[in-house]
C-alpha cells in the first residue's frame, strides 16, 4: 500500500491520489505547490527558499502540481491535481538549487506521471549545516520552515545552528573512534564448523562499521525501520528483516548451525555488518586445486564489501541521511582456526597473530 513515507523513487500516481483522497494537510514536513515558475529571478529565489526552509528545519516532502485550499481547521489541504506540463522544469529546478543554495542541499527528486502531465516530488532531509540563499545583492539569508510558513532565520538562530553543528561533529568523531567492528559471530567457532558441513577450516570473515559524521542524535529509528526487508539492498540478504532491540535494530542469517552474517543498526546511526567470506563452493574448488585460497578470499572480500555498502545506503536513505560516512573495515579469523599464509595488503596494517587486518 502506498504511503507518503515511501522512498521518493517508489512514488507513483497512487501516492498522489492518496494525498488528495485522504486530504492530508500541509504541515511542518509537507508542502504543496500548484505551479512551478522559474522564469523570473524572484520565482527562482522562492523555489530555493521552499527547499532550503525544509532542509534547515526538520526536512520533509515538497510536491509540485497539487491544487490546495483551506480546510475546516484553516490548514491547507489538497483538493485536486494540477499537472505540470513543461518537461524542462526538473532540470531547471536542479540548476536553480545548485546556483542559489549554499552549500547545495541534499534532496531526492522524482517525476510522477499523472493524467495530463506530471507532478514533481522532492524529499528533503535535514541539512547537516545551515543552507543559505545566495542570490547576489537581492538575497543572502537563511530560511527555516516554521509550521506552514517559511521565515527568515535571525542572527542568533543561525549562530546556534552552527554551534550545534560543531558540537555534533565532535560527538560523532568520538562515536566513530569508539565504534568497534563486531568481535565475533554467534556460535562461530572451529568445532561448530567441523560439524556443520562447511569444512574443517573455518573461513575468515569481513567486519565493516559505518558511522554518519553529520547526523542528529537519533538517525536510525526503530519505529521507522523495523520490518524493513534487507533483500531490497541485495538478494544475498534473503529473508533478513530488521527487528527492534535494546540499541536499535538487528538481524542475522544462519545455515548449518552457523551464523554466517549479522547486521546491527544503532539509533545513533552506527551500522555494524559482519559476514563469512568463503562460500562452500569456493572452499570445495580450493580443496580440488582450482586456485589459491588467497584469490578466493580477495574476491569474496570485494563482493561482501560492496554488499555492506549497499546495505548502509539502503538504511541511510530510508532514514533520510545523505551526509558523509566514516568506514572501518577489517578481516578477522575465527577462534581456533589458523589463518595460514595471508596475502599482503597494499596498504593499512596486517597482524596475523592478532587475527585481523585493516583494509
Amino acid at each position: 500500500m502506498a504511503s507518503v513515507t515511501d522512498p521518493v523513487d517508489l512514488w507513483t500516481a497512487e501516492h498522489i491520489r492518496l494525498l488528495v483522497d485522504q486530504e492530508l494537510p500541509e504541515g511542518a514536513r509537507l508542502e504543496y505547490k500548484r505551479e512551478l515558475h522559474l522564469r523570473q529571478a524572484k520565482q527562482r529565489v522562492e523555489a530555493a527558499k521552499d527547499l532550503s526552509g525544509l532542509s534547515n528545519a526538520d526536512g520533509g516532502v515538497l510536491v509540485y502540481g497539487i491544487e490546495e485550499q483551506p480546510g475546516a481547521d484553516g490548514f491547507m489541504i489538497p483538493v485536486g491535481v494540477c499537472p505540470l506540463t513543461d518537461g524542462t522544469l526538473p532540470d531547471r529546478l536542479r540548476d536553480v538549487i545548485s546556483g542559489i543554495c549554499q552549500p547545495v542541499p541534499h534532496y531526492e527528486m522524482r517525476r510522477v506521471d499523472v493524467d495530463g502531465g506530471y507532478c514533481l516530488v522532492l524529499r528533503v532531509p535535514v541539512a547537516p549545516a545551515p543552507i543559505m540563499i545566495s542570490a547576489g545583492d537581492r538575497e543572502n539569508r537563511y530560511y527555516r520552515r516554521h509550521g506552514t510558513q517559511v521565515l527568515a532565520m535571525g542572527e542568533r538562530e543561525v549562530r546556534e545552528a552552527y554551534e550545534r553543528l560543531g558540537s555534533s561533529r565532535d560527538a560523532i568523531e568520538r562515536l566513530h573512534r569508539e565504534a568497534q567492528p563486531l568481535q565475533e559471530l554467534p556460535h562461530a567457532d572451529a568445532k561448530v564448523f567441523a560439524d556443520s558441513g562447511w569444512g574443517f577450516r573455518p573461513p575468515p570473515w569481513l567486519s565493516v562499521v559505518f558511522t554518519p559524521l553529520l547526523a542528529p542524535a537519533e538517525v536510525l529509528r526503530p519505529s521507522e525501520l523495523a520490518g524493513l526487508d534487507l533483500a531490497e539492498a541485495d538478494p544475498f540478504f534473503g529473508d533478513g528483516v530488521l527487528r527492534p532491540c535494546s540499541f536499535g535494530l538487528e538481524t542475522s542469517w544462519e545455515a548449518g548451525g552457523v551464523v554466517y552474517a549479522q547486521v546491527r543498526a544503532h539509533r545513533n546511526g552506527v551500522v555494524q555488518f559482519a559476514s563469512l567470506q568463503e562460500s562452500r563452493r569456493d572452499y570445495y574448488l580450493h580443496r580440488r586445486g582450482r586456485g589459491p585460497l588467497e584469490d578466493f578470499i580477495a574476491a569474496e572480500e570485494v563482493r561482501l564489501a560492496l554488499r555492506a555498502f549497499d546495505l548502509a545506503e539502503l538504511l541511510f536513505r530510508r532514514a533520510g541521511y545523505h551526509g558523509p560516512v566514516a568506514v572501518d573495515s577489517r578481516i578477522r579469523y575465527i577462534a581456533g582456526a589458523p589463518p595460514g599464509r595471508p596475502r599482503k595488503p597494499s596498504r593499512g596494517h596486517h597482524r596475523c597473530a592478532g587475527g585481523e587486518r585493516a583494509i
